[in-house]
């Protein structure tokens, strides 16, 4: 009992010092943000002048701010969406092969492992219209390939299955790791009341599942509604404002505009709806609850 208690301190007192600094950095930018939200500080303003909610009354009214988080909101649906359908597709076929699934583990991850700055840069040479990989394929096929992000109409696609491909390991490794952990009787019930395996699928797998599912859902949301390094890489929030989504629109206007009280409001409002929909989604489902 005293080697476990001293162990238990040193534990403690190892990593209490990152703590409090990680704690520390965290309060002090998050009230930073708050204090320069209030501001109005760009550049016929170098220094922030006290202007208390005005910055969120313009917020409210900011057409390009709405448009920017539909575009966001387009983005998460169908993006987590897929990948959910994917990472249960892949996990259970997976779950089924004995042999060389070492190796299919290992090459599934293969994005994952891969910067998102570096994933962009190998796709946005795959999206060229004249040169990329994917028109050359439709080429042979016969068919004229679009210029895929130069183009409004199929610019967000092209994000959305970027991001697809880079994260869909995730639902796989965080799926196929629920499924190991999977209880066998119930499986054993559903054999001896005469379901299939579709049926054992939609009635016993995906309901053990579920908090499992729950969890992808809270990671990859969270992950999403920030993302900022595939489009500054692939698109620079273009063309037009076609790939602008809520975080890229409060960079460029802290960044790009300069106008750094308002992207405090932005960025703020973001981390506000974060937070909110978490904790409500915690709630409402019990995940990463204790018992």
């Amino acid at each position: 009992m005293i080697a476990k208690r001293g162990d238990r301190a040193f534990v403690i007192g190892s990593i209490a010092p990152a703590m409090a600094f990680l704690m520390i950095f965290a309060l002090y930018a998050t009230f930073y943000l708050i204090y320069s939200s209030l501001q109005r500080w760009n550049l016929s303003n170098p220094l922030p002048v006290f202007v208390g909610l005005r910055n969120f009354r313009f917020l409210v009214s900011d057409a390009n701010f709405w448009e920017s988080l539909w575009r966001t909101l387009i983005y998460l649906v169908a993006a987590l969406s897929i990948q959910i359908i994917l990472g249960l597709t892949i996990a259970v076929m997976m779950e089924s092969v004995s042999v060389g699934t070492g190796l299919m583990r290992t090459l599934i991850i293969l994005p994952m492992a891969m910067t998102p700055a570096v994933a962009g840069l190998v796709w946005r040479i795959l999206y060229d219209p004249t040169l990329g990989l994917l028109n050359f394929l439709l080429s042979i096929v016969g068919i004229n390939g679009p210029a895929w992000v130069a183009n409004s109409s199929t610019a967000l696609i092209s994000i959305i299955l970027v991001d697809i491909w880079q994260w869909t390991p995730f639902s796989v490794l965080l799926v196929a790791a629920g499924l190991k952990a999977l209880p066998l009787e119930p499986y054993e019930s559903a054999k001896m009341d005469g379901a299939n395996a579709i049926q054992q699928f939609f009635y016993v797998t995906l309901p053990l599942l579920k908090n499992t599912i729950y969890v992808l859902v809270l990671f990859r949301s969270i992950d999403i509604i920030k993302v900022f390094d595939i489009i500054y890489v692939i698109t620079g929030g273009g063309p037009g404002v076609a790939t602008q989504t809520v975080t890229y629109y409060a960079f460029m206007q802290g960044f790009g505009w300069f106008n750094l009280g308002y992207a405090s409001t932005i960025a703020l409002a973001i981390l506000i709806l974060v937070t909110s929909l978490t904790e409500t989604f915690i709630r409402r489902t019990g995940v990463l609850s204790e018992k």
